[in-house]
């Protein structure tokens, strides 16, 4: 996929279509998005030359890249390395103090593209916003994986599910990129809220997988209020909300009467 002296011959500048393909695909993607490019070694990578010179050189040198995760060796996974991946669509449901990552594909049953998937075989978008909720309220990073095609073009049912994703984190995305854990993940009470907090502490942010239908409060059981609670909603602009403690020791009711679903933002 890029030129390398190492593998002469067996590489996409040498052979096939003569071009460094991996070059190109991180130049359009750093010049025309702010989006952080990665990439994946595989186990073989171990067995690369430059991994190799940087072992007999005590790792003092960082040729090779050195992010990694717990996939290589047995034992390891969910034991040992900077991050535990521990098996594909890992995801515990609670609180995990090491960095852990969910790793899953918006097709249900593969990584790659089949092109005789059907609508079924996808996730909706409620099940990926779920799936990135509730890992990064347990301390997780997520990790979803579109398939292309062979002529490496992404079918319109991932581009829709991409933009969906966009369109929520654009509004939301307050609570899920540089927040922390919580010191509650999940509500003790609501089981369809998940919590994170801002880095430095000062603001809870409270996720709801599904907004409560013929009703026009929601009661969080976890938060303790104080006369300085401001309680807000992410994308609106109709101001604070309205709320009242929903017992003497703990939780808050919030009064979303003025708030229609159909009027939420999503972009």
């Amino acid at each position: 996929m890029w030129p390398s002296k190492y593998s002469f011959n067996w590489n996409a500048m040498d052979v096939g279509p003569k071009r460094d393909l991996l070059g190109d695909l991180a130049n359009a993607i750093r010049s025309r998005t702010n989006i952080a490019f990665g990439l994946y070694h595989a186990m073989s990578e171990w067995f690369h030359p430059l991994y190799l010179e940087d072992k007999q050189n005590d790792f003092k040198t960082r040729l090779f890249p050195d992010v990694v995760n717990d996939r290589w060796g047995s034992g390891i996974p969910c034991n040992h390395g900077g991050y535990y991946t521990c098996s594909d669509r890992y995801h515990p449901g609670h609180l995990v103090t090491h960095k852990w990552e969910n790793c899953f594909t918006i097709d249900k049953n593969s990584w790659g593209f089949i092109r005789t998937s059907g609508i079924n075989d996808y996730l909706t978008i409620q099940e990926i916003l779920s799936e990135i909720i509730t890992t990064v309220s347990t301390g997780g990073n997520v990790l979803i994986n579109v398939g292309p095609t062979s002529y490496g073009k992404l079918v319109p049912i991932f581009e829709e599910r991409l933009r969906q994703m966009g369109s929520w984190l654009k509004v939301n995305g307050e609570a899920i990129y540089n927040s922390i854990p919580w010191k509650y993940q999940n509500d003790t009470t609501n089981p369809y809220v998940w919590y994170t907090s801002s880095k430095d502490k000062q603001n809870v942010y409270a996720s709801l997988l599904d907004w409560p239908n013929n009703t026009t409060e929601i009661v969080l059981s976890a938060p303790v209020s104080s006369s300085s609670t401001i309680v807000t909603l992410l994308g609106s602009d109709i101001g604070p909300l309205k709320w009242r403690p929903a017992s003497a020791t703990s939780g808050i009711v919030i009064d979303v009467s003025n708030i229609k679903i159909y009027s939420l933002a999503s972009d």
